[in-house]
């Protein structure tokens, strides 16, 4: 698994620009991605559009990310993600085949 940041996280000094998603920054296409906290700025779709799986994690259910995405959760990131652990490690696959 690996880790990416939205324009504003590298702009805020969270993350470096080696892991910047978007339309300047990198293009991803992974089985599944998941964004948390992302509005779905368009500059920031146009990264991560080719993934298999979008998994959009949000406390505002008005976020554009949220009409990008396979599954669209709304809730905080600290609640939802924890849960979503347990999910994957009991054999949630999103749909996708499991080699």
């Amino acid at each position: 698994a690996e880790w990416a940041a939205s324009r504003v996280m590298v702009d805020e000094g969270v993350s470096e620009y080696a892991r910047q998603i978007g339309q300047t920054g990198k293009t991803v296409r992974p089985k599944v991605y998941v964004a948390i906290g992302i509005s779905g700025a368009v500059q920031h779709i146009a990264g991560m559009k080719e993934a298999d799986t979008i998994v959009a994690i949000n406390n505002n259910a008005k976020e554009t990310i949220f009409s990008n995405s396979d599954f669209a959760i709304v809730g905080d990131y600290t609640d939802v993600v924890p849960v979503l652990i347990e999910k994957v490690k009991a054999g949630f696959t999103f749909g996708l085949e499991v080699k």
